[in-house]
């Protein structure tokens, strides 16, 4: 992030500032484009995509040197999960943020994709750093036209 004083009162009569920062950080949501060469931006997506009805389920145990199988959670609150909804995953994961720990996170299973798919998702919102460190999750869940909010 930069924030510099362009201009001030020294030698102007009102005060400009520039500021930059990177856009993928903090909570939010993966454009298509991230991953998917001729995916979509945000700007192109309706904002709907991102909200709307959505299960949160708690994942207890998850361990960073694990792959995050999230089938069996899903398949054992199959009641409570309508298509349609966006799947929202309780990790416990934010007790990390400020640590190093926090980004030494689990990727999601290959699967992940088809996994929601079977269920009906729009999408998938969870409260670690990201879903995969290498793209492989992303491009199978975007390139389903689900959304991904980390």
């Amino acid at each position: 992030m930069v924030w510099k004083h362009l201009v001030d009162h020294t030698e102007y009569p009102v005060q400009v500032s520039l500021f930059t920062m990177v856009t993928h950080l903090g909570t939010h949501v993966d454009a298509p484009l991230h991953f998917l060469r001729d995916g979509k931006t945000t700007a192109q997506i309706d904002l709907s995509s991102y909200c709307g009805k959505a299960v949160c389920i708690d994942v207890p145990d998850v361990k960073a040197d694990a792959l995050l199988n999230i089938s069996g959670i899903l398949w054992q609150n199959k009641e409570i999960i309508k298509s349609g909804d966006i799947i929202v995953l309780h990790t416990g994961w934010e007790d990390k943020v400020g640590t190093q720990e926090y980004f030494d996170y689990p990727d999601f299973d290959p699967g992940t994709g088809e996994t929601l798919a079977r269920f009906g998702a729009r999408g998938i919102a969870f409260d670690l750093p990201s879903i995969d460190h290498q793209g492989g999750v992303h491009r199978d869940v975007l390139g389903r036209g689900m959304s991904i909010i980390e």
